[in-house]
């Protein structure tokens, strides 16, 4: 038997003669009061033409559920809509729940498959008006959380957010996952944002590590180049400031300005622009152009 949405009951729920079976059929079309738990099996994308309201994204869920003293069956709902956060015009949070890819058993089970688990009602009470309103672990993965002081603990499509007791907390990106949250592409590497309880903050991957102290200490360590470009850099330091490098420093620019005597001064000895500090002699500002210094 079908509902009008294409539902499918199962055989043992219309199998039952008289009026009983005619009383069960009617309370699954339009007494259907409970919360049932299930998994997603297929979706449909708002512009599908399988999905009937066109608004969201729509889920086939195959429930588990007991059928009064009658034993369990399971029972598919078809195009179901998702609660989505917020629920107005200029504020909304949408997202999508994986479809399951594989199912190891014949028979409909929880685990042994990839499919969101999911809890659904039915509105208005009527079978063929299922929502999922909520998702419950899935018996395949175990969980993050230990222990029961206040922390967060949430991934999606590869991007990882934690937040801790101590009230610290991280963001760490590892690319597009599959089904089982494993990286579809494990050539692309790590990328972690950290902020520790005294208000530091870290942030690093596979080729640069930036940090930030509480103290005002800024550390930045690459790998690789370090490029800086902008339209108009001021740089300010209170102490004193050291530059080292152990290959070739290249400055190139239209115009030197020296606004303050110096120590020491700088020769330009080649045409490449390669200065010089000469230690130990005075310097008398200048306004000259570089090489002219």
């Amino acid at each position: 038997m079908k509902l009008p949405n294409g539902t499918v009951l199962p055989h043992g729920l219309i199998s039952i003669h008289g009026r009983e079976a005619n009383v069960a059929a009617f309370n699954k079309s339009y007494k259907n009061t409970g919360i049932k738990a299930g998994f997603v099996v297929a979706s449909y994308a708002a512009d599908d033409e399988s999905n009937q309201n066109g608004l969201c994204t729509e889920y086939d869920v195959q429930t588990i559920e007991q059928d009064e003293n009658k034993g369990t069956t399971s029972i598919l709902y078809r195009n179901c809509m998702s609660t989505q956060g917020f629920g107005s015009i200029a504020d909304f949070f949408e997202f999508t729940l994986r479809s399951q890819t594989y199912q190891a058993t014949d028979a409909p089970a929880f685990s042994g498959q990839d499919g969101a688990i999911v809890l659904i009602q039915c509105l208005d009470n009527i079978g063929s008006k299922a929502i999922v309103i909520k998702s419950l672990i899935h018996p395949d993965r175990p969980t993050t959380i230990t222990g029961t002081d206040p922390q967060l603990s949430g991934e999606y499509n590869g991007v990882n957010i934690q937040i801790a007791n101590d009230g610290s907390c991280s963001l760490t990106f590892k690319g597009a996952t599959d089904s089982k949250g494993m990286p579809t592409d494990s050539s692309q590497g790590i990328t972690v944002f950290k902020i520790k309880t005294d208000g530091s903050f870290e942030f690093m991957n596979s080729g640069v590590d930036i940090l930030a102290d509480k103290s005002g200490a800024l550390t930045i360590t690459a790998k690789g180049d370090a490029s800086i470009t902008c339209d108009n850099a001021n740089i300010t330091a209170s102490g004193d400031t050291k530059v080292d490098t152990t290959g070739t420093t290249t400055i190139t620019s239209e115009t030197i300005i020296l606004n303050k005597q110096m120590s020491g001064i700088l020769t330009n000895n080649s045409s490449y622009g390669v200065v010089d500090m000469i230690t130990g002699l005075p310097l008398i500002p200048s306004t000259s152009t570089f090489g002219d210094v």
